[in-house]
């Protein structure tokens, strides 16, 4: 079985969905849907068969059909099961996409056949601990955690402690701890430097820190970072990679480390990270000068 996961709102009327069900089934592969694209199954796909979280957990690929915001809902619905992600691009961006609507029919017959590589990305684990009592894990991430003052006014005074030694107290309208995959997503716009996605650390980075200077810190991915408030009337907010929020108080705690499981991206071609930066941060839904028309200096 593959699993297949669609965004309506990046592919409307489910016409990637449809087109990549009906390859895989000329192909003799099994597509199922889980509850998040249920929606097709009423609309123009009725023969997807609607999987079990049980069934969900024994398929051996995920397509995620979207932008980047898809791939990560696929991640987080998958993240104890190993099983290898691969995501076909409807977004602006799609850093974490492997191929474009124009080349399911090249590329799915690989991904039947076992024909790519296997990247392993690192994520984030989060344990909250509220008024002092016991720890509770809740809930991963693989970009970042983002402990933020949310829609309140005042910027919050963030206490960062690395594996337990006080590092100083950031006056922000947020902190955040990243991954590499995580560092050309939010913690790039908030001034953070860009990591290769094969590296293994942190990257703790502020968001619009009232100070004179606004620098990430990048500490190994064995260390163990965590936040509080100091005297804060209003609930924060923890979020976890934006599909996950918390309300947060002045008497929690957080501490993000390495967790256990990786996620597992396919990868049909080989491609330098830093390479095809430039493209994926321009954005392939927005119009590009021809190459003759770019100076040396835009």
């Amino acid at each position: 079985m593959i699993g297949l996961i669609s965004n309506p709102y990046k592919d409307p009327g489910f016409k990637v969905l449809a087109k990549t069900a009906a390859i895989l089934q000329s192909l003799d592969e099994e597509p199922v849907i889980n509850r998040l694209t249920l929606a097709a199954q009423k609309t123009v796909c009725p023969s997807l068969r609607l999987a079990s979280p049980t069934e969900w957990k024994r398929c051996r690929l995920i397509i995620s059909i979207g932008g980047d915001g898809t791939f990560l809902s696929a991640a987080h619905s998958n993240y104890d099961s190993n099983i290898p992600i691969v995501g076909i691009n409807m977004g602006s961006l799609g850093f974490m996409a492997e191929m474009q609507p124009n080349e399911l029919e090249a590329a799915l017959p690989r991904l039947v056949q076992g024909d790519y590589d296997i990247e392993e990305r690192m994520m984030l684990q989060a344990s909250w601990q509220h008024a002092g009592e016991p720890a509770d894990l809740c809930g991963y991430a693989l970009n970042e955690v983002l402990l933020t003052r949310g829609g309140n006014p005042r910027i919050i005074p963030i206490e960062l402690y690395i594996d337990g030694e006080f590092i100083e107290l950031i006056s922000s309208d947020g902190l955040m701890v990243s991954t590499p995959t995580g560092s050309t997503g939010y913690a790039l716009a908030a001034g953070g430097p860009i990591v290769h996605p094969s590296m293994k650390l942190l990257q703790i980075t502020p968001v619009c820190p009232h100070s004179l200077y606004n620098r990430s810190y990048i500490v190994p991915a064995g260390a163990a970072v965590t936040l509080s408030l100091r005297q804060y009337p209003y609930s924060a907010v923890l979020s976890l990679d934006g599909r996950q929020d918390l309300a947060f108080s002045d008497t929690d705690q957080v501490t993000i480390s390495q967790a256990d499981h990786v996620l597992r991206l396919v990868r049909l071609k080989e491609e330098n990270f830093f390479e095809a930066l430039p493209n994926k941060l321009r954005g392939r839904a927005y119009p590009r000068k021809n190459e003759a028309d770019v100076s040396p200096l835009s």
